[in-house]
């Protein structure tokens, strides 16, 4: 006998066996799955469309308040962290030192048994392009978003212990464990990683791992093929944390630097962007 409140297929309005209630909202036939698939990916696509509407209105806005030229119509979207600033906690403290003793400790045994690093593990200071300083100023728009992960380790491994004591062989660990606890932020963003901190990483280049050195998530990626492939003299950055935009900034794509950028979005800006009328309403009311 059918239960009254017994869930059923959202296609075919068929009862859900136990099993089909536990795996999703469809029954087993693939009709059903196949239909639920492609207003999955229909609803996925026009909340993709609103996002991207509503960073042009952001875009057109910023442009219009600033009184300057539109000299690039596309807008690149990124990652935004929003997580609160803290005092970095003694227990996260100890948790990163008891750790990074051990890698020290492990790198000291490797260090007589590796005589070369490999190449992909250099640190090159001396090569510096405006791609890199384009990764910089869209990683400061989104401000860390990826760099949660790092927790209590920040990737840290005998590798990247080895390769700070071939920059700076007469270090003794002792050393080399107080400078690394030296860079440790007074206040880091909450629950990211111990050297997050409001200005960036806490480390220098040639002390952070390798990951860190060399990963760019999917939007910085398609950032920089962006400017590799746009005639545009300016690139408009948006960070976007659940679909709400958090920060916004306008960088020079030839040099990579920021014309401007915002630390967070006004009200009236959110405001503006917020529905396609808002801002045409708000005319009309002034006329």
């Amino acid at each position: 006998m059918t239960q009254p409140n017994s869930a059923k297929c959202q296609i075919c309005d068929r009862v859900l066996s136990v099993h089909e209630r536990a795996v999703g909202a469809t029954c087993r036939l693939p009709q059903c799955k196949h239909i639920a698939l492609r207003r999955e990916l229909a609803t996925q696509a026009k909340v993709k469309a609103d996002l991207v509407a509503k960073v042009h209105r952001y875009r057109d806005f910023v442009f219009r308040e600033r009184k300057c030229r539109q000299e690039c119509p596309d807008a690149v979207i990124l990652p935004a962290n929003t997580r609160a600033i803290q005092s970095l906690q003694g227990k996260r403290i100890r948790l990163f030192r008891d750790r990074l003793m051990r890698q020290i400790s492990v790198a000291m045994v490797m260090r007589y048994k590796v005589r070369a690093l490999s190449r992909k593990q250099q640190v090159n200071e001396e090569h510096e392009s405006n791609s890199s300083t384009i990764v910089a100023s869209a990683c400061a728009t989104c401000q860390g978003d990826c760099c949660a992960q790092g927790e209590e380790h920040a990737f840290i491994q005998p590798e990247t212990i080895l390769r700070y004591m071939k920059i700076f062989p007469d270090l003794r660990p002792i050393e080399i464990l107080a400078k690394y606890m030296a860079c440790l932020p007074a206040k880091t963003y909450t629950g990211s990683c111990v050297y997050h901190g409001q200005k960036g990483c806490g480390l220098p280049r040639e002390m952070r791992a390798s990951l860190c050195n060399d990963y760019q998530c999917g939007e910085l990626n398609g950032l920089c093929h962006h400017v590799g492939n746009s005639s545009c003299s300016t690139v408009f950055l948006v960070s976007v944390k659940h679909g709400k935009i958090v920060r916004g900034s306008l960088i020079d794509s030839d040099t990579g630097e920021s014309r401007w950028k915002s630390s967070s979005i006004e009200k009236s800006s959110l405001m503006s962007v917020e529905s396609p009328g808002s801002t045409e309403t708000k005319s009309r009311k002034q006329g």
